[in-house]
């Protein structure tokens, strides 16, 4: 049996795919996925039926459920294009509409039978595997869905929170932050990708908002599951403190907004013709309709969603029809699972026999490329295939910065027994992953 591990993934795209070719071409695979961050791009070789997830932070974890959840409706209780619409929402918006508000809150409490459940958690998402993680781990997790639902707990402003990271990052200069934006987008990522356009980057830099699918719907709802807790000292003293903290740079269009058909990508002055937003809209819509069993229907980018309601079923013909829709959804995935791991198990691992040569894939993010070491070479099987997530979108980096960290990356897979797949330095610099491989005589 093939199996992957994937170490640390926030976007999910690369495990999106890999799920969509399994479900396609019925090929067996295990995959070890360690950390996905927040840019990293989709690389899909082989065909997997097993992933297994390693992260360093629990509200990682508890997004992964919400997306893996929200991606599973049934397609008669909730369509493609909503789903679209609630993903893009929830993934790349500080502050969200009311609709993705609500529907956060409800699926908040399917989210805490998630990890309570385990009975609620085989029926109605049977593609997920929590048993191993630990049982504080769970806890936490439940402790962070309900903070999702209950939004009157305590004042939360996440406008404030971005505005505070901005003030911070930018220093004396916040006062000039717009053309600090503008400068950023034209030096260092049109050197990148020029899909994004200016306005949309800059819009987000400036209030977190990536993602208007309805621009006559307000979108001031903070979306929580955005936010986490650190650790910080206060007056010598050590407290727990909840903020937003990640990306306020490199943009969330980068993950989804920047690959697709050459039709998307027509341009028209030198300046393309549909922005990042409708790009992601498209590819994200894709990627849920086939795993979703749907099939997608083309249409302007103008057209408008429909709303979200819940679906309530009380005809026998209409109770049928949504459990006959579930089996089929989960009969499409039956033999596909996705385990979470225990927080920072990537040097635990190596040492457990039955994850022995185990992996044939493994993904490491960029931040966690550090647990590329001889404590989790023993999972790799004979024939692993090992990315690793560049750093090619980081555009607070140099180019040097990014070449030094391309060297390193190289020395550190080389000294785990690994191979290089591609030779030349500058094609390894300018790729969004690096590709490893270990030979089967190894």
């Amino acid at each position: 049996m093939l199996a992957s591990v994937y170490v640390s993934i926030c976007d999910f795209r690369w495990l999106l795919h890999t799920i969509i070719v399994k479900y396609l071409n019925m090929s067996l695979m295990c995959t070890m996925i360690v950390g996905l961050v927040n840019n990293c791009r989709s690389y899909c070789l082989l065909v997997c039926k097993q992933f297994y997830v390693i992260e360093c932070s629990l509200e990682v974890i508890a997004r992964h459920l919400l997306f893996l959840s929200l991606i599973m409706e049934p397609p008669d209780q909730l369509g493609y294009q909503d789903k679209t619409e609630l993903f893009m929402e929830l993934y790349g918006n500080v502050l969200m509409s009311s609709h993705t508000f609500e529907y956060l809150q409800n699926k908040s409490n399917d989210l805490i039978r998630f990890v309570t459940d385990d009975d609620f958690l085989k029926q109605k998402l049977p593609l997920l595997d929590i048993s191993l993680l630990k049982f504080k781990e769970k806890d936490f997790l439940e402790g962070i869905f309900k903070f999702w639902r209950n939004p009157g707990d305590y004042s939360f402003d996440i406008s404030k929170m971005w505005e505070n990271r901005i003030r911070t990052y930018l220093g004396a200069r916040f006062d000039h932050r717009s053309g600090i934006f503008d400068w950023d987008y034209s030096m260092k990522l049109l050197d990148l990708t020029s899909v994004i356009k200016r306005q949309e980057y800059c819009d987000w830099r400036e209030n977190g908002v990536a993602f208007k699918l309805r621009p006559d719907a307000p979108y001031d709802s903070p979306n929580r599951t955005l936010t986490s807790g650190i650790v910080v000292t206060k007056n010598g003293e050590k407290i727990a403190q909840r903020g937003y903290w990640g990306d306020i740079v490199n943009s969330p269009y980068i993950t989804f907004g920047i690959e697709t058909n050459k039709e998307l990508l027509k341009a028209a002055g030198n300046h393309p013709i549909k922005t990042s937003q409708d790009i992601a809209a498209h590819n994200l819509s894709e990627i849920i309709a086939k795993l979703s069993g749907e099939k997608v229907i083309k249409s302007s980018s103008s057209a408008k969603l429909s709303p979200i309601t819940e679906v309530v079923t009380t005809d026998e013909k209409d109770i049928k029809s949504s459990r006959d829709s579930n089996i089929l959804l989960n009969k499409c995935l039956e033999n596909c699972k996705v385990s979470l791991l225990p927080l920072g198990s990537a040097t635990e691992i190596g040492k457990k026999r039955n994850f022995l040569s185990f992996f044939d894939i493994a993904y490491f993010s960029n931040s966690m490329v550090h647990n590329l070491t001889c404590e989790i070479q023993p999972t790799f099987s004979p024939h692993c295939s090992v990315l690793v997530e560049s750093a090619r979108y980081m555009l607070d980096l140099q180019k040097e910065s990014k070449s030094e960290y391309v060297k390193k990356v190289t020395e550190m897979a080389l000294k785990v027994g690994l191979k290089l797949c591609d030779t030349s330095l500058q094609a390894r610099e300018e790729t969004s992953h690096l590709h490893f491989y270990k030979a089967a005589s190894d």
